[in-house]
């Protein structure tokens, strides 16, 4: 990166507090209240419940501050996505905002290792298009094209100027899950 910039500039991570008070500065503009709901708690049957106390909200804003610095690694635009995909309900005055515990991203450690390869070309290269994965491969184009078709209907990517790149909302996911299994450093 130094053949392209004469001095770097160094950036702090972003903290839990200050994302929260970037997010919670854009919500203020709209007027409504925020309620953040407890994540949902697996049934278990047993013959004496055990009582449980319910987070008050400072608690809950603060686990789902946090959930949301770790699942987004900083990234506040992407936060901003996982925000706005957070909202449960939104009455007159107040939006309810569900807890990240809620969100299912288990599906990652489920990708067969034939995506794993595509999904780990397309981040290396940040991207491709069909005929450079074709390429790439040395595959026809109509398979090249129904590989990331394939990928792109389960959620997994999304084209931007006829790139085919991952998904934002679960890009790091997809990272840190590659980066367990060696496939990327």
């Amino acid at each position: 990166s130094s053949d392209f910039f004469a001095y770097h500039i160094k950036l702090r991570d972003i903290t839990d507090e200050i994302l929260k008070k970037i997010i919670k500065k854009r919500n203020s503009v709209s007027g409504y209240n925020l309620v953040f709901n407890p994540a949902i708690q697996e049934k278990t049957f047993s013959l004496f419940p055990k009582t449980k106390r319910v987070p008050e909200q400072d608690e809950l804003e603060g686990i789902y501050f946090s959930q949301l610095n770790t699942v987004t690694g900083g990234n506040i635009t992407i936060a901003l996505l996982y925000w706005m995909r957070s909202t449960a309900k939104v009455t007159e005055d107040t939006i309810y905002i569900n807890s990240l515990s809620n969100l299912n991203l288990q599906f990652v450690k489920s990708i067969s290792k034939s995506k794993l390869t595509t999904i780990r070309s397309l981040i290396i290269h940040n991207g491709l298009t069909v005929e450079n994965y074709a390429r790439l491969f040395r595959i026809s184009e109509e398979a090249s094209s129904y590989i990331l078709n394939q990928l792109l209907n389960d959620g997994i990517l999304h084209i931007s100027q006829e790139n085919y790149m991952v998904n934002p909302l679960i890009y790091s996911q997809v990272v840190n899950y590659m980066k367990q299994l060696n496939l990327l450093s």
